[in-house]
């Protein structure tokens, strides 16, 4: 049964990476389409970086998913990056640019209420606690509504993404 579910939790994070990666592909190939959208809005589920070294197996998989659930996310940022540095260092021929826009990235993040879950949340399939995930998660929403609404459509991003994503 053990092997079975590390299996199962395996599988879960290679599909969610291969959905990652999806995601901001469609994204990527969206900033060089003539949509009328500029907005990118980010929901971060999992921590970027946590204080403190994992020491026990199941908290070893558990950063070790994490970190492969976010490392496509960061290369589809990096690329984000390099487009819009292209943009504004005026780098790019008058033919590409045509192609690339500039992209406004948002996010809103799970903050300190995802990452004080326990491992074993990931399992819990009771109504109670979605309840109270969803609960949550509106909360959160409505705290970003709040302080970041005013950057959608204006053209100017609410997170920065060398200082945010990119950097050490």
């Amino acid at each position: 049964t053990l092997v079975f579910m590390l299996v199962v939790r395996s599988l879960v994070a290679r599909a969610r990476v291969l959905v990652d990666i999806f995601i901001f592909s469609a994204i990527a190939r969206r900033a060089r389409s003539r949509a009328r959208t500029r907005d990118v809005l980010l929901v971060l589920l999992n921590p970027i970086s946590r204080l403190g070294v994992p020491k026990r197996v199941p908290e070893i998989m558990d950063r070790l998913n994490e970190i492969s659930f976010n490392a496509s996310l960061i290369g589809e940022l990096r690329a984000i990056a390099f487009v819009q540095k292209l943009l504004d260092d005026g780098m790019l021929k008058e033919t590409a640019m045509k192609e690339y826009r500039r992209l406004t990235v948002h996010a809103v993040r799970g903050g300190q209420v995802l990452r004080d879950l326990s491992l074993q949340t990931k399992y819990d399939t009771s109504w109670t606690f979605l309840t109270d995930l969803r609960d949550k998660g509106r909360a959160e929403a409505e705290r970003w509504l709040g302080s970041c609404s005013k950057y959608l459509g204006t053209g100017e991003s609410s997170v920065d993404l060398q200082k945010e994503f990119l950097q050490d």
